[in-house]
């Protein structure tokens, strides 16, 4: 049991450093020799607790977001108002947040990363096992497409639009593609996103601050 103990104890401590790292410098230029040493702990503990630095990242991320879906839980939300409404915090964490906008734009071309974006898409209730390669496509399309507009967002070019219509947008593309609902529910959902205040403190803590009913 203390032998357990003692490995979760240096997993832990290494996806807190990790953490202090990707926040203060950026996920690109932390290396993994830089967690152990901070750490104080061999390099080859890495591989046999992560396998790589990108399921580090992979653990940091799934966290985090899965603090914020938690968040949600409580509201009476429909399927399609709850996968709306997830599917936006990356922009508002983005906009709100410099460093989570440098470790998203870093992290999400690595395969494992793009691979859970992917699978983000749920199987809603009326989802038709007939339409199942369209939802596939559809959820490639998507993965790529929410990082491109945040990256796009981050530019000079692309900051002249407000955030909301890049949420909207968003949301309309995947009310279109997965036949969610009537064009109104983008509007619907992202009223309810404003209910919320979603950020990232230091070492990726989140900020989850309810501001209206």
């Amino acid at each position: 049991m203390s032998q357990y103990n003692k490995g979760t104890n240096t997993r832990n401590l290494l996806l807190k450093t990790a953490k202090s790292l990707f926040f203060e410098q950026g996920y690109r230029a932390t290396t993994t020799r830089q967690i152990a040493e901070q750490s104080n702990v061999n390099l080859g503990l890495i591989k046999y607790h992560f396998e790589s630095k990108v399921n580090i990242a992979l653990a940091i991320y799934t966290e985090l977001r899965d603090s914020f879906d938690r968040a949600l839980l409580p509201e009476q939300y429909s399927a399609a108002e709850r996968l709306l409404i997830s599917s936006a915090i990356e922009f508002v964490l983005c906009h709100n947040s410099p460093e989570f906008l440098r470790f998203y734009t870093e992290i999400y071309m690595e395969p494992v990363i793009h691979d859970l974006f992917q699978g983000k898409i749920i199987s809603l209730e009326h989802h038709n096992p007939e339409d199942e390669i369209f939802f596939r496509l559809h959820s490639v399309a998507f993965s790529f497409m929410k990082p491109s507009l945040i990256a796009y967002a981050a530019t000079e070019e692309g900051k002249q639009i407000p955030l909301k219509q890049y949420i909207l947008y968003y949301m309309q593309q995947q009310i279109n593609a997965y036949h969610l609902g009537s064009p109104e529910l983008a509007a619907q959902s992202y009223e309810k996103l404003q209910k919320y205040y979603f950020n990232v403190a230091a070492n990726f803590t989140p900020v989850i601050t309810r501001i209206s009913d």
